[in-house]
């Protein structure tokens, strides 16, 4: 079966779950986004309009740790700026962080814009929501238009890991990582003994939602996404000083270029917990690329 045939005929009704929606008010800080997102594990959630004049409710936007984390790069100055001594210094406090809506940040990393669709619509208009808009999740709505749950790429990758398994999907669990992407030996990374500060800057300017961590050699070693933040948020605050080898994730899953689609998209979507980016390495454990969940479902459009 091809991709497009296979998407199609799943309805997203299927997948729609028991539990209530995760919402946030625009009334709420970004340190309760901050403390909800910790106590869910949830890395987002729909801002409800609870105090702008509406005849109904409506959801403003979305906020993820992405925003989140651009909020306080916008609140530093800029890291080539900032001495020694200033740095060790350097807090975000919670006075800061509560002083802040999370309506005056819904969508200020430009990664998390509101995109809804309809729980009739199907998987296909839902990959293709995703890849065409460059949005990391949607909203699924009912027949009132009252928000249900939010899906993310991280479903579509799980529907196409299923449809692997189940061998539903003709060979496209044999493509290899080489054939998705391109060999690249100037990823952007930082280093076990480099800042907090200095990481999440390089997050930013990559682009991207995480960065590799590497050792003197330029092994990896480790991980630090925007989800991190949880862990190096503690109490409301950020110490910017600290050494990211402390809240990184040691012993990062990674790829080899060998490695086949199935071993990616089940690495992706493991039961308990989803990982967005898997950095590809060489024999001697040198960063030469990643494959994100937007490399694969790019890759899968071309089918």
């Amino acid at each position: 079966m091809k991709m497009e045939e296979y998407m199609k005929a799943i309805s997203l009704r299927k997948h729609v779950k028991k539990q209530p929606l995760v919402t946030l008010n625009d009334t709420d800080t970004v340190g309760n986004a901050l403390s909800l997102f910790k106590r869910k594990g949830i890395t987002s959630a729909p801002i409800k309009n609870t105090s702008r004049k509406s005849s109904e409710e409506v959801l403003l936007g979305l906020v993820g740790v992405a925003d989140i984390v651009y909020y306080v790069l916008s609140l530093v100055p800029k890291l080539d700026s900032i001495t020694p001594e200033e740095l060790k210094k350097m807090f975000i406090t919670s006075e800061l962080i509560e002083e802040t809506s999370v309506y005056n940040i819904i969508d200020k990393s430009r990664l998390n814009p509101l995109v809804e669709l309809y729980e009739t619509d199907t998987a296909l208009q839902l990959f293709l929501s995703v890849l065409k808009k460059g949005v990391h999740r949607i909203v699924l709505v009912n027949g009132d238009n009252v928000a249900m749950q939010t899906m993310s790429r991280s479903d579509i990758i799980k529907l196409v890991a299923e449809g692997i398994k189940k061998g539903e999907l003709d060979k496209i669990g044999e493509v290899q990582v080489g054939d998705m992407i391109k060999r690249n030996d100037n990823i952007v990374s930082v280093k076990d003994t480099d800042n907090i500060l200095a990481c999440l800057t390089n997050i930013k300017a990559s682009g991207h939602k995480s960065i590799p961590v590497v050792n003197d050699q330029n092994q990896l070693v480790g991980n630090f996404s925007c989800s991190d933040i949880h862990r190096v948020n503690q109490d409301l605050f950020i110490e910017f000083h600290t050494q990211v080898s402390k809240f990184s994730t040691n012993k990062p899953i990674s790829l080899k270029m060998t490695d086949t689609l199935e071993t990616v998209v089940s690495t992706m979507v493991q039961p308990d917990r989803s990982v967005h980016c898997i950095w590809v390495v060489d024999d001697e454990d040198h960063v030469i690329g990643s494959v994100s969940m937007t490399d694969v479902l790019r890759y899968l459009s071309k089918l």
